[in-house]
């Protein structure tokens, strides 16, 4: 989720707890974006902390074959033009 919104734009519903670069970041660096901070979308802290967890137990990658959204429309960020 940091990619999408850091590439659309996107800020609405769950999209509201991402896109910075350094959302993006953390995501690679720590394995999840949220490890207990307080969320925008869920207004209540979300996540737990994964400082006890190998690096090698994450698969990391940047989207899912393709994103459902709200609006209907199948969405994938080689559509966008920016990959």
């Amino acid at each position: 989720m940091p990619c999408h919104a850091l590439i659309t734009g996107e800020r609405n519903r769950y999209y509201a707890d991402f896109g910075s670069l350094e959302h993006l970041a953390r995501g690679y660096r720590d394995g999840y974006v949220y490890q207990g901070q307080n969320s925008q979308f869920r207004r209540r802290p979300h996540g737990a902390p994964v400082a006890d967890i190998p690096a090698e137990r994450f698969v990391v990658y940047s989207q899912t074959v393709l994103q459902p959204r709200s609006c209907l429309v199948l969405y994938r960020v080689e559509e966008s033009g920016v990959a």
